[in-house]
């Protein structure tokens, strides 16, 4: 892939085992490269990286590499059970079930509810999951036939989708 003049530069260390995620890993200036034999390797920024080891057991393992927009400045990476996204200056986030569902019908960070601006969280006593977007809130209920519903951030009027 270039080697050093490629999109991850130099090595910064030795190869890594974590025993928790059964991955290796190895920093690059720009980036990570993170996986193992059965799953194969991918590239990670730091951003992603570092969000990645923090819910690993939540998102499983990578089974794409980096993939960016330029015009954007965002980024993300597939992992076995969602995506993470985001940019370095809003942060990264998870990106994954019904939620993402919605927000990929409605056009991404390009369509009705923006970008996220936060962590997934899970309710317990209504049973639902929420992630903060830029224009709204998106909702989804644990129950596999309830679907995802947005709640509209001003006016809080649940839209059922």
């Amino acid at each position: 892939n270039g080697f050093e003049w490629s999109k991850l530069g130099f090595p910064l260390g030795a190869i890594t085992y974590d025993s928790t995620s059964k991955t290796y890993s190895q920093q690059y200036e720009r980036g990570f490269i993170v996986g193992n034999d059965s799953t194969g390797y991918y590239i990670l920024s730091d951003g992603i990286y570092s969000y990645w080891k923090d819910n690993t057991t939540k998102l499983g393992l990578p089974i794409a590499n980096l993939s960016s927009n330029l015009s954007t400045g965002i980024s993300w990476v597939e992992f076995k059970n969602g995506y993470i996204v985001g940019r370095d200056s809003t942060g990264y986030w998870e990106s994954m079930g019904g939620i993402r569902d919605i927000w990929a019908r409605n056009g991404f960070e390009w369509g009705r509810y923006g970008f996220p601006l936060g962590t997934m969280t899970y309710d317990e006593a209504t049973g639902t999951y929420s992630q903060a977007y830029e224009i709204y809130i998106l909702y989804t209920r644990l129950h596999k036939h309830a679907g995802a519903f947005i709640n509209r951030t001003a006016c809080r009027i649940n839209v059922v989708h």
